[in-house]
């Protein structure tokens, strides 16, 4: 039976192994690449180039490999953005302008249009959740939580820092159902022709369990001494003249791309 942690559902303690090593990217200034997700998360926005969102995307593969995680890994942790990209802008394919592709007289109609948005958003997305886990598996937790104390105002850093951990309990309790459901028998295949509603009963289960697993790690903290603050001591590194350097030429890049994108398809 194929292992979830070696599948679609990240691992905090992947992530964490990971964000602890002395790689060249976990030695970078934490503010650096917090400032490079800023800048990827505006150029997937306002690019419209489809060869410019292309180099986005190889770019932030370049910038995941370069950390030496693993590729494999990052295809897999894919399909769940894949998925999610595709069901809400599965309606946009219909009903963009265009030459059709595939057309049923009456019923619909794919034109080249709406398959070029869905190629877009893909790629869009997957550059930002590319560079997303690129930076949480570069960075210490306790950057992390040092990044959120100097940023967010209180009770707001707590209340980031609490949702961070609570995402990976929700994937924690859904590789726990998913690898319960295969061990009776289930599998992805069976689930969508015979029985679809599984995965989708699963997934709700899960979520809903997540809360209560939530809400009695909230107590447990607490009987602990916690009081509603998470104070953070660390001492972030300052951008080096060469981070400094790279953002720089990093927010020409992005000007540059967008004021002449007309001239690239």
């Amino acid at each position: 039976m194929k292992s979830l942690e070696r599948g679609h559902v990240p691992n905090l303690a992947t992530i964490l192994y990971y964000s602890e090593r002395g790689g060249l990217l976990n030695r970078a200034s934490p503010w650096v690449k917090l400032m490079g997700l800023f800048l990827f998360v505006v150029a997937a926005t306002i690019i419209q180039s489809t060869l410019l969102l292309l180099a986005l995307y190889v770019l932030s593969l370049l910038i995941y490999i370069s950390g030496k995680f693993p590729l494999r890994k990052l295809l897999g942790w894919s399909l769940f953005p894949v998925l999610f990209i595709l069901t809400i802008s599965i309606l946009f394919i219909f009903s963009q302008p265009g030459r059709p592709i595939i057309a049923v007289p009456g019923v619909f109609t794919i034109t080249d249009m709406g398959v070029l948005l869905v190629v877009k958003l893909l790629l869009r997305g997957l550059a930002v959740v590319n560079y997303s886990l690129t930076l949480i598996m570069s960075t210490r937790y306790s950057e992390i939580s040092g990044l959120a104390d100097r940023i967010f105002p209180r009770p707001f850093d707590v209340i980031f820092l609490l949702t961070f951990r609570f995402v990976f309990v929700v994937f924690e309790v859904l590789e726990t159902a998913l690898l319960a459901a295969w061990a009776r028998g289930g599998s992805l295949r069976r689930g969508i022709t015979s029985a679809g509603s599984l995965y989708a009963k699963i997934f709700a289960v899960g979520v809903v369990y997540s809360f209560d697993k939530a809400e009695r790690i909230g107590k447990a903290m607490e009987a602990r001494g916690f009081s509603g603050e998470l104070r953070s001591y660390e001492r972030l590194r300052s951008p080096s003249a060469l981070g400094w350097a790279m953002l720089v030429i990093s927010v020409l890049i992005v000007v540059v791309a967008y004021v002449y994108q007309g001239i690239i398809p």
